[in-house]
């Protein structure tokens, strides 16, 4: 209900219609070329995050019981992702970003691995490293993101995150698959080795790049942008007010947002 409200100041505005950019032919061979640990990390990214949001819940009452334990363990968990979104991101902006990637992965695959194998944790222990797993793990799709837009075009950037958005469902479908196999064969515990497997995975790719391919240079990165993994847009509008004459000089010639 709320986004079909959104949609009547759009529908009533007398404002002027912005152009809309000429579509780039963008695929994924291009891709593949232009940022290749963007489409690869997305990819397990999307089989790592996907098996945490099916199975973290099954973890987390196995340890710590049923009821509130869980939601907590949930809780501080994506707490830890949305607190560490604006430092991991301003760091990403001060560096090659595929040292940010690599040293994300590394944390994450480290504190899964915590969880899944240490003998006894308390309740108190478990949420902390949830927050801090967390904090590392729900970053990564973020930064790949960015990555890839540092490399392309502008004109490129809607090609660019539905490409990528493509591969991270492709994982997300068999993430699960793949936790749920180790689940009935380990335990619970299984679904952080399966996470950590996918970022270490990751961390290796990154590795290998950055002696193949040079990072962006500071020029071509723009700010980092928090960008979930499912996101909804529209053109930015202008003259929503009738009483104000778009073509007034005061207002400005209108641009589209490229934010």
């Amino acid at each position: 209900m709320a986004v079909v409200l959104s949609m009547v100041p759009l529908a009533v505005t007398n404002g002027a219609v912005l152009s809309i950019p000429r579509p780039s032919r963008l695929g994924m061979r291009d891709l593949l070329k232009l940022a290749p640990a963007a489409l690869v990390g997305c990819f397990l990214t999307g089989l790592a995050n996907s098996a945490f949001w099916t199975f973290a819940p099954l973890y987390a009452r196995n340890e710590i019981g049923s009821g509130a334990p869980v939601s907590l363990f949930m809780a501080a968990s994506v707490l830890g992702g949305a607190v560490a979104q604006r430092p991991i991101g301003r760091l990403s902006d001060r560096t090659d970003r595929r040292w940010v990637i690599l040293l994300a992965c590394i944390t994450s695959s480290g504190l899964g691995l915590s969880l899944a194998l240490a003998p006894s944790l308390s309740t108190t222990e478990t949420y902390g490293l949830g927050f801090l797993f967390g904090a590392a793990s729900l970053s990564i799709y973020s930064l790949c993101v960015a990555y890839a837009n540092d490399r392309a075009d502008p004109d490129a950037y809607v090609d660019v995150s539905s490409l990528l958005l493509l591969v991270f469902g492709f994982g997300a479908i068999v993430g699960p698959l793949m936790a749920g196999f180790a689940i009935a064969r380990f335990g619970y515990a299984s679904v952080f080795l399966c996470m950590a497997t996918a970022e270490v995975a990751l961390a290796l790719h990154v590795v290998a790049e950055l002696f193949r391919k040079r990072g962006a240079s500071q020029d071509q990165k723009a700010s980092f942008a928090t960008q979930p993994p499912l996101t909804h847009g529209t053109q930015a509008v202008v003259g929503l007010n009738p009483d104000i004459d778009v073509r007034s000089p005061a207002i400005g010639p209108v641009r589209p947002c490229t934010d």
